[in-house]
């Protein structure tokens, strides 16, 4: 702490210097504006007005926003100009507008919806805002603005918007944060202090920083809320963490040391602009790193805690097409999601982490004893997707391109689709345990189907861990060789679940120290198995496995197949099906559960036509 307030002294009195200088060769070319200014502002006007025009209040001179923030304005109106500056904001409320064609326009609170741009100076060395003091609790709202041109400096972290140690609520709306760079946080810097940000329906993009190239937050009372509206989208895209000495995580974002951040933007699938999208790092993270004590929430459908909601059903939490190792020397982690850490957690709700790449843990990577939590949720009764809402598809890398956890990490997944992720071991997932506390990961109702290529040593690679998998499908991926869907040297549970490939494949191979118990499975070998009344060799019947539909046709016989005696299952099924239903057409076998993560209704015609 002591470091931090002498930094920032540092920096306010290299700043307090550099104003000083220029308010002194601009004061008589301002002098005017200034007076007509201070009678604005002394007589209780509510906003100041900067522009070119006559009907600006200030429009001479290189630092008329600075200037309008020294005496005092509460709100700024910036009028269409060239704004080429380096801003201050030091332990007082403001509002600072773009969006006005003109100062009359801006009188008049009549916006264009245009994004103003401020652009740092060159060669300052300084964040193009900086938002410091904590005296009391300041609120700070920037609208309409594109904050351009903050750059990398001796005193400076956070390129764009930097705040530090401040006791603030920033709110960034409609905005851009964009081409800015520096050593942390190159579009925006939390640093430390009782710091709130809400950035709705903005751009963070093309920025650059030695660590957290979008986004660095750093504090144990500072957080990051980022949404979106129907109108318009957020999105965190193309930035980039650059460090090459084992300091370049978290491309789109680095949050640590407790920091808290939350996301609910995604855009449409397919359109290009997709939440978190094309990020990198040189090391771990290139969409989020999530590190020392920190939290990531993402939320894919619409959330309405209180009395107000954010969020919506139309898009998920998305987390696209980002890189980790970006530079290829084979030590970055992570390619969507990184986290690390006792206490380091992320919990992902109806979110979409697709196409993204890293050297370990394509789509996420977990350890030394973080915890991951995916899970899928209908909100008024419907998500982005129905039946898919939460998906890990499309990932690559050398071991688990789904996720990858290792040293005491704990993963719990549920009602989850796994699709086309590609990696030589684990092409859903790799567990690893090193050291004392044991790799934990529970999946329940998920569907992982269509992993792996001909290089692909499992889909599920287990050494060490402890891993349950529960009311789940997995069916058609491919292995090396046909060798085995489940490699385990690890406790392997596997509960009312199909594991079914038509080429041949083992369902599970035994590695050194391997264990397995088992409990009501359909399977297509049952040589790899221990012997078990209700583990049966048999066809699920799938309603079409070639187009991708995995759901029971109305005659599979694994309808009615398992009891509750063994995990009784915590969720619905990914359709949002209650688990439990009692087919009336089908004699049970042990009870009334269907295998896998489908609970077919299919002969309940009244429930299956909404007529209940």
């Amino acid at each position: 702490m002591k470091r931090i307030i002498t930094t920032t002294a540092m920096l306010l009195m290299v700043t307090t210097a550099l104003l000083a200088d220029k308010l002194t060769m601009e004061a008589h070319a301002l002098q005017a504006a200034l007076q007509i200014q201070k009678a604005k502002i002394k007589s209780g006007g509510a906003f100041v007005t900067i522009g070119d025009d006559s009907n600006c209040d200030l429009r001479t001179g290189s630092i008329r926003i600075q200037v309008a923030i020294a005496l005092g304005a509460t709100e700024i109106r910036l009028a269409s100009s060239t704004y080429n500056e380096n801003l201050v904001i030091d332990d007082t409320q403001i509002t600072i507008k773009g969006g006005y064609d003109n100062c009359t326009d801006a009188e008049n609170n009549t916006r264009n919806n245009t994004r103003q741009t401020i652009t740092g100076v060159a060669g300052a060395g300084m964040p193009t805002i900086l938002i410091t003091g904590n005296t009391q609790r300041n609120e700070v709202n920037l609208e309409y603005l594109s904050i351009q041109g903050g750059e990398q400096g001796s005193f400076s972290n956070g390129g764009g918007i930097a705040t530090v140690a401040a006791d603030l609520s920033l709110n960034i709306t409609d905005s851009d944060l964009f081409g800015n760079s520096a050593n942390a946080g190159g579009g925006l810097n939390v640093l430390d202090g009782n710091t709130d940000v809400v950035i709705t329906d903005s751009a963070i993009s093309f920025n650059t920083a030695r660590t957290g190239g979008g986004i660095y937050c750093s504090g144990t009372d500072a957080s990051i809320l980022i949404t979106e509206t129907q109108a318009r989208l957020s999105i965190v895209r193309s930035n980039r963490a650059t460090d090459t000495f084992g300091n370049g995580d978290g491309g789109g974002a680095l949050i640590e040391n407790g920091c808290a951040l939350s996301s609910f933007i995604g855009g449409p699938i397919n359109s290009g602009s997709q939440g978190f999208f094309n990020n990198s790092a040189t090391d771990h993270g290139g969409g989020i790193a999530v590190k020392s004590g920190a939290s990531l929430y993402m939320n894919g459908s619409l959330f309405c805690p209180f009395f107000f909601c954010i969020g919506n059903n139309n898009t998920a939490a998305s987390i696209v097409a980002n890189v980790a190792d970006s530079d290829e020397n084979q030590t970055g982690s992570g390619g969507g999601i990184y986290v690390e850490g006792i206490n380091s957690e992320a919990t992902l709700i109806n979110a979409f982490i697709n196409f993204n790449n890293a050297r370990l843990g394509g789509g996420i990577y977990a350890s030394d004893q973080s915890k991951v939590t995916i899970e899928t949720a209908y909100s008024s009764g419907t998500c982005w997707r129905p039946g898919y809402c939460s998906q890990i598809t499309s990932n690559s890398s050398i071991g688990g391109a789904g996720i990858f956890a290792g040293s005491g990490a704990d993963i719990n997944i549920s009602n989850t689709y796994f699709q086309l992720n590609k990696s030589n071991s684990g092409s859903a997932m790799s567990l690893f345990t090193s050291g004392a506390v044991t790799t934990k990961a529970v999946i329940e109702g998920s569907l992982i189907v269509n992993n792996g290529d001909t290089n692909s040593i499992a889909t599920f690679f287990n050494v060490g861990a402890e891993l349950s998998i529960r009311y789940s499908t997995i069916a058609d991926n491919q292995v090396i060789n046909n060798e085995s869907n489940i490699y385990s040297e690890g406790d392997l549970t596997l509960v009312s679940s199909i594991i079914h490939n038509t080429d041949g494949s083992k369902v599970y191979l035994s590695g050194p120290g391997g264990t397995v118990g088992q409990y009501c499975l359909m399977v297509n070998e049952t040589n790899t198995l221990p012997a078990d009344i209700n583990t049966v060799l048999n066809d699920p019947q799938f309603i079409n496995r070639e187009d991708g539909d995995f759901h029971l046709t109305s005659k599979s016989p694994a309808i009615d197949f398992c009891d509750t005696l063994v995990f009784g299952p915590r969720f619905n099924d990914s359709d949002n099906d209650p688990r439990i239903f009692n087919d009336p057409t089908v004699l049970n076998r042990i009870g009334s559960i269907d295998l896998g993560y489908d609970e077919t209704y299919e002969n309940d015609i009244i429930f299956r036509d909404g007529l209940e």
